[in-house]
């Protein structure tokens, strides 16, 4: 087991020859990145937590390309823009995928 997360990109297939490329693994610093956006303090007491920013977050510090176009069939770059404009079914889709690969690794 390393020490450190490498960059590999796993690249999942949405069908229809389309593909979007994700981080195969989070590092610790995007971890605590997105943690800062799911969880806001707004006194020492009261935690207040956003689900829609953090999962926003999670396709924007994952997603590092795709081939996905507009209805005229232009490409799209992603943005956080575009990520909230994505198709529910398929941002949950590329969230599960994401989440999947950031389970805690198991002890030889």
């Amino acid at each position: 087991m390393g020490h450190f997360v490498g960059k590999e990109i796993d690249r999942l297939d949405l069908g229809e020859g389309f593909w979007v490329d994700i981080y195969r693994r989070m590092s610790y610093g995007m971890q605590q990145r997105l943690v800062a956006h799911f969880i806001k303090m707004t006194d020492l007491k009261t935690p207040d937590f956003d689900l829609a920013g953090g999962n926003i977050v999670l396709l924007e510090l994952n997603i590092t390309g795709w081939n996905l176009t507009n209805g005229d069939n232009q490409p799209v770059p992603v943005s956080k823009e575009a990520i909230e404009n994505l198709e529910p079914s398929v941002a949950q889709k590329i969230a599960e995928e994401i989440n999947r690969r950031n389970e805690p690794l198991k002890k030889a």
